[in-house]
């Protein structure tokens, strides 16, 4: 998780906490709370949105972090570089879109 593309556990603590939720990380683990806000009030948004992500060129941080677009609290989230999954999955963007 530290020595790949990027850090990700580091790059998922940092896009995640743009986007609002609680996030906690040690040397190989991760902690996620998405809704902090929601404890303190039911009407508090869940997440963020109109969150701009940051892929650090690595393909998994993309994919993952689009996956904050879903649900049915859905986040509005802009992927920086999204090119970078052709790496693996060139056609992911045009195939999330179409499932969405």
């Amino acid at each position: 998780w530290r020595v790949k593309e990027c850090d990700r556990l580091d790059a998922m603590t940092r896009e995640l906490s743009k986007a609002g939720a609680e996030v906690r990380c040690g040397k190989d683990w991760i902690e996620i709370d998405p809704n902090p806000l929601q404890k303190l009030s039911s009407s508090s948004p869940p997440l963020s949105s109109g969150v701009r992500i940051s892929t650090y060129n690595d393909h998994r941080i993309a994919m993952s972090l689009s996956l904050l677009s879903l649900g049915p609290k859905g986040v509005a989230v802009e992927i920086e570089n999204p090119g970078c999954v052709s790496k693996t999955f060139p056609g992911y963007f045009e195939e999330f879109f179409r499932l969405t």
